[in-house]
């Protein structure tokens, strides 16, 4: 992997996982809203977070071993890869992501971080359905996307 590549993927993680949750929290904070504690979310919120932390490496790792790329998009993979979890959805990143998200959600408890979740899930929808996807079937061909219900 590239070191630019490298350094992307950490600059989003901090801005994306920690950075943003982080300025939520604050801005709660100011406004007196009171962020809601319960045991069982909290522990569903750690295993989401784990869980999203595992998929979004092993898809890296897959972008890297089988795609000859990166998510990164100044760096993406070669080949469209359709290996692992590519197999049976096409975005597990992306659902790793928001998994992600919400187990902070669940932990820390606080409502902003819940819109947070809602506003980035919306995002990626329309992200990926309405750029993502014609970009990879110009870049790979329709074929590649029949055997996932297209």
């Amino acid at each position: 992997m590239k070191f630019k590549s490298f350094l992307a993927s950490c600059i989003f993680i901090v801005f994306f996982f920690i950075a943003i949750p982080l300025s939520l929290v604050l801005i709660d904070g100011v406004f007196g809203i009171k962020p809601w504690h319960n045991i069982f979310l909290g522990t569903i919120g750690f295993i989401l977070i784990i869980a999203g932390t595992i998929v979004d490496f092993y898809c890296f790792i897959m972008f890297a071993r089988h795609g000859k790329g990166t998510p990164v998009p100044f760096d993406p993979p070669k080949h469209f890869v359709v290996q692992g979890l590519y197999r049976f959805v096409r975005n597990p990143m992306y659902f790793a992501a928001l998994a992600i998200i919400l187990g902070e959600t669940f932990i820390i408890g606080v409502p902003l971080l819940f819109i947070f979740f809602l506003v980035s899930a919306a995002v990626l929808h329309f992200y990926v359905v309405y750029i993502e996807e014609p970009k990879l079937k110009n870049r790979f061909g329709q074929p590649r996307f029949r055997n996932r219900g297209d």
